[in-house]
């Protein structure tokens, strides 16, 4: 599985659009929403650097484990995940090693998202609190590289791209990751608390800004972790033929 796992690893890394979208984007994005609103220095502008910031880095994490699954639809296509179940990797090598190659892939996106966050608004949280929020929006990821083996298993190449890009924005925009929970009506703010890309950048947020943590957010999370678990399962069975 290591080699196939690197093998991933090097094909994405050599796709200047996986780059373009998942690297760059989310962090001009969050130069464009983050440093806007002519905020004057104080308490409240860090809040909401803040918010931004670790919302777009979660945009980016999001960006890179999803976009996966349009590369799952296309290997089906062309025969090469069939042809792979039948070697010493087996089916659950194949799948193990697709989730880890969107898992690793995404953490310069939210490295570089925090670099640029804490150099261009000056945030200073600490080495503990900064390596918490790093952590926590890593590992947080790992739901939503589940998720992609769900769309990479139930779409066709020509319905992937459609699929992951309205699921990744569709997640962004209703969990809040672009523009803070606050602003939304109050019908959306009960539709963003429900979704785990709100818990999963609350997380983060409520430790850069010293707030209280909530098991919710973290039971919620468990939650739809689980649901993408077994519809990841549910699809891979109907997508794989026996």
């Amino acid at each position: 599985m290591k080699h196939y796992f690197l093998f991933e690893l090097q094909r994405l890394k050599r796709d200047p659009r996986f780059l373009v979208l998942t690297i760059l984007l989310p962090v001009a994005l969050y130069l464009l929403f983050g440093t806007i609103g002519g905020q004057p220095p104080g308490p409240e502008a860090d809040q909401a650097h803040t918010l931004s910031m670790i919302g777009m880095a979660c945009y980016a994490a999001l960006m890179v484990t999803v976009t996966n699954g349009g590369n799952i639809a296309a290997d089906r296509a062309l025969g090469w995940t069939a042809l792979l179940r039948t070697t010493p990797l087996g089916a659950r090598g194949v799948v193990l090693a697709k989730m880890a190659s969107g898992l690793v892939l995404c953490l310069p996106s939210i490295v570089l998202v925090y670099v640029v966050g804490s150099y261009t608004q000056h945030l200073d949280f600490g080495f503990g609190t900064w390596l918490s929020i790093g952590v926590l929006t890593w590992v947080g990821s790992l739901p939503f590289a589940v998720l992609a083996l769900s769309l990479g298993y139930a779409s066709s190449p020509q319905s992937a791209g459609p699929t992951v890009m309205s699921t990744v924005l569709g997640l962004s925009a209703l969990g809040g990751l672009w523009i803070p929970v606050s602003q939304f009506p109050d019908v959306l703010k009960d539709v963003a608390k429900a979704l785990p890309t709100n818990r999963w950048a609350a997380l983060s947020q409520n430790i850069a800004l010293g707030r209280d943590f909530h098991v919710s957010d973290v039971l919620i999370l468990l939650a739809w972790t689980a649901g993408f678990v077994l519809l990841a399962r549910l699809c891979y069975r109907r997508g794989t033929p026996a």
